[in-house]
C-alpha cells in the first residue's frame, strides 16, 4: 500500500510547476525601485525597496552598480556592491568589468576585487565585441595572454543576426576563424521567434550549412505554451511524442500512475517491481 501511494505522490508531483525565486530571501529586482546618483563621472545605478533603503536584487546579486565614463559619456568600468556599500561577487566571482572602445570594437575585461584581470570558469578573461550599426555583432573570447580560447560548449565566439526591430533573432557560434561550429549541445546556427511583444516564444536549430539539425530528443526546435516546450518537426510542426503529450495534458501522468497501481494489485509481485521501477525511471526522466 506504501508503495502504491508513493506512485500517486510522484504522479501529482510531476504537475507541479517548477518553484519560482524564494521570495524569503529577499527582493527580485523587477520588485524593487531603481534610485541614481551622480558624483562627477560615477553614476551609481542602486535597487531601493519601498520603504527607499538600498537593498540587494537576488536575481542581480548585487544592490548597487557603479560606472565610470569617460569624457565621451561611455562606460569604462563597472563594479558591484552589495546593500552595505561593500563589493560584492557576481555569478563567477568577478567584481567588476572594463570596457576599451575603439571605432568598430569593445573590449569587455572581467576583473576582481582589486580591479584586476580575472578568469572566468570557461577561460576566458576577456570579450572582444564587434559592434555593427550601434549593435552587438560578434564576440570573441581571450585569456590573460590574449590569446583565443575555445569555450567549455566547443566554440571560439559568437554571431548574432537582428530584425528590423532591432531584437536578435539569431545566434552562430564561431571557430577560431569566425565561421559556424557545432557546439557539444549538437548545433551550430539557433534562431529566435519572437511575438508582437518581442518576448521569445521559439527557437530552431540549425548546423554548419543552415540546415535543420535534430537534436537529443529529435526535435528541430521548441516553441513555448505557457511554461512548457513544445518539440517541433523539421517543418516547424508540433512533433508526435511523449513528451509534447504530457506537456499538453499533464493530467495523462496521474492517469498512469493509476493505471500502474491498477496493474500492480492484478499482476504478479514480480512483475510489479519491474513495472513500478520502469515508472518511476519514466517521472525522473519527463523532469
Amino acid at each position: 500500500m506504501l508503495l502504491i501511494v508513493s506512485i500517486i505522490l510522484l504522479s501529482i508531483l510531476a504537475l507541479l510547476p517548477d518553484a519560482d525565486v524564494d521570495h524569503d530571501a529577499g527582493y527580485t529586482a523587477s520588485e524593487l525601485s531603481i534610485r541614481e546618483t551622480v558624483d562627477g563621472s560615477v553614476i551609481s545605478t542602486s535597487h531601493v525597496n519601498p520603504d527607499g533603503v538600498i537593498t540587494n536584487a537576488i536575481d542581480m546579486g548585487y544592490a548597487t552598480v557603479c560606472r565610470m565614463q569617460d569624457d565621451d559619456g561611455r562606460v569604462v568600468e563597472e563594479r558591484y556592491l552589495d546593500a552595505n556599500g561593500y563589493p560584492v561577487a557576481r555569478y563567477e566571482n568577478f567584481h567588476g568589468l572594463s570596457y576599451e572602445y575603439d571605432e568598430t570594437s569593445t573590449v569587455i575585461t572581467y576583473l576582481d576585487v582589486e580591479g584586476n584581470p580575472i578568469i572566468r570558469s570557461d577561460g576566458y578573461s576577456t570579450i572582444v565585441r564587434t559592434q555593427v550599426d550601434g549593435r552587438a555583432y560578434d564576440d570573441f573570447f581571450y585569456d590573460l595572454n590574449g590569446q583565443q580560447v575555445q569555450c567549455s560548449g566547443g566554440y571560439y565566439g559568437l554571431r548574432r543576426g537582428y530584425n528590423a526591430e532591432g531584437q536578435d533573432i539569431s545566434l552562430a557560434f564561431l571557430d577560431k576563424d569566425g565561421h559556424a561550429v557545432c557546439t557539444s549541445s549538437g548545433y551550430a546556427i539557433m534562431t529566435y521567434q519572437r511575438d508582437m511583444n518581442g518576448t521569445v516564444v521559439g527557437k530552431q536549430y540549425f548546423d554548419t550549412d543552415g540546415n535543420p539539425k535534430a537534436l537529443s530528443k529529435g526535435q528541430y526546435g521548441i516553441k513555448r505554451s505557457g511554461k512548457a516546450n513544445i518539440l517541433l518537426d523539421r517543418n516547424g510542426n508540433v512533433m508526435p511524442c511523449v513528451d509534447n503529450l504530457l506537456n499538453g495534458f499533464p493530467c495523462i501522468v496521474v492517469v498512469l500512475g493509476c493505471v500502474v497501481c491498477l496493474l500492480m494489485i492484478a499482476l504478479p509481485k514480480s512483475l510489479s517491481v519491474v513495472r513500478t521501477v520502469v515508472y518511476i525511471a519514466f517521472i525522473l526522466y519527463e523532469n
